[in-house]
């Protein structure tokens, strides 16, 4: 019974140390030096392993950096309908929505046609307040200035002007989103790591192995 016991403690010690050993410590790479490599690579002819590990590397980084995220800032719109399409789509109105805005309209003017009696009585002036407050906030439509307004879309950025900005970035020495690096020379997705004979790096938090030299 010890057996067993032993080989799994030997393989989740050695489970972290295969991890490291996978771990690869690459050059902070502007996105023109990036497309300018990937360019190069994929004008060869057959790659060997190691050219094409370092091609999907370079992929890798100019999906993460450079362009927009999927799930981002740019989504594709799904097809939508034309105007004629939709109005010859026949609304359907819930008899319970009927029903509700005819109670609702038929309680405002019972509100407000109490408010009008008790007006002129001053002594239950905070009563009759206290109805034109509720009567105001379920009845009366809100004017043309109070509507709130919606605010125009911020215009999407091209792959290009994200790539633009990310290598000014860097040229500045900052990080590509253009934060400040932390005290350790790591961004904020990024955690200062030991590497060992390789020295100190900044690894992605997300556990991806490529990990880079901190900004000085």
């Amino acid at each position: 019974m010890k057996i067993p016991v032993l080989i799994l403690c030997m393989i989740a010690f050695a489970g972290p140390a295969f991890a490291e050993d996978s771990i690869q410590l690459v050059e902070r790479k502007t996105c023109e030096q990036v497309k300018s490599e990937i360019a190069e690579l994929s004008g060869m002819a057959n790659l060997d392993e190691e050219q094409q590990a370092e091609l999907k590397q370079l992929v890798a980084q100019q999906r993460a950096n450079c362009g927009v995220k999927s799930g981002g800032r740019r989504t594709i719109p799904r097809a939508q309908p034309n105007v004629a399409e939709i109005a010859a789509v026949p609304v359907e109105i819930s008899d319970a929505l009927t029903e509700y805005m005819n109670n609702k309209k038929s309680n405002c003017e019972k509100l407000n046609s109490e408010i009008e009696n008790l007006a002129n009585d001053t002594a239950k002036n905070d009563m009759v307040s206290e109805m034109q407050r509720v009567y105001n906030i379920d009845c009366v439509e809100p004017s043309v200035s109070e509507q709130v307004t919606v605010p125009e879309p911020i215009p999407t950025k091209t792959d290009e002007e994200i790539a633009a900005e990310y290598d000014a970035n860097l040229a500045a020495g900052l990080c590509g989103d253009g934060t400040k690096p932390n005290r350790y020379g790591c961004c904020t997705d990024e955690v200062f790591k030991d590497l060992g004979d390789d020295g100190f790096a900044c690894c992605p938090k997300n556990g991806d192995y490529l990990c880079f030299p901190p900004i000085k």
